[in-house]
């Protein structure tokens, strides 16, 4: 834009994204800064939020963004509320946070077209992050067993249904997912910032 020296992407994307974008980066004035950058222990030690400890046989806690809850019709609703107390975090930065803090999961279902830095703060709270890949301009948390590839929103729901029973049922398999998400969010998020604020 006229008049600006530097431009701040909010983008963190890894080397193969990197290269396959190289075509659309202006390397020159263009610097990746996702808004947030915090690792798992930050909002804990800012808000003093306490341990996860979900009561024995609850069902767990999904956080449903609004955009994603209007996707939903009654009975889709229904279905996942079936497996998942939903919970649409909101208000202000704390409560939006602790929110986030005392779920299990953040669910995002759709196509719509989104930075994605709503995923540094999921993962960053402990959440497991269960995506649709459809939109996100940050992809970098787009990883097996967390990931839902369809176009339809049904079908997206009957996945991440899928996903959370899969998840609830083998909890290996929902700690790797965990600490796999939190590997990229200190390679891929934190260091990025870094980088960036050692270059200027």
């Amino acid at each position: 834009m006229f008049g600006y020296d530097i431009f701040f992407s909010q983008l963190f994307r890894d080397e193969l994204q990197l290269m396959k974008q190289s075509q659309y980066i202006l390397k020159d004035h263009i610097i990746d800064m996702p808004y947030v950058a915090c690792g798992q222990t930050t909002y804990a030690s800012l808000f003093n939020f306490e341990g996860k400890n979900r009561p024995h046989n609850a069902k767990p806690i999904a956080i449903l963004p609004k955009y994603c809850k209007t996707l939903l019709n009654p009975e889709g609703y229904k279905k996942l509320s079936d497996v998942v107390d939903i919970k649409v975090a909101n208000g202000s930065i704390v409560n939006y946070l602790s929110a986030l803090h005392q779920a299990d999961y953040y669910v995002r279902l759709g196509t719509k077209s989104k930075f994605g830095n709503e995923t540094i703060e999921a993962v960053a709270s402990g959440c497991l992050l269960l995506s649709s890949t459809r939109g996100w301009k940050n992809r970098v948390f787009n990883v097996m067993n967390t990931a839902i590839n369809s176009l339809d929103i049904d079908t997206q729901l009957d996945d991440l249904i899928t996903l959370i029973i899969n998840h609830e049922q083998n909890e290996n398999l929902r700690i790797a997912a965990k600490n796999y998400r939190h590997k990229f969010l200190i390679e891929y998020v934190m260091q990025v910032q870094l980088c960036n604020c050692l270059k200027s």
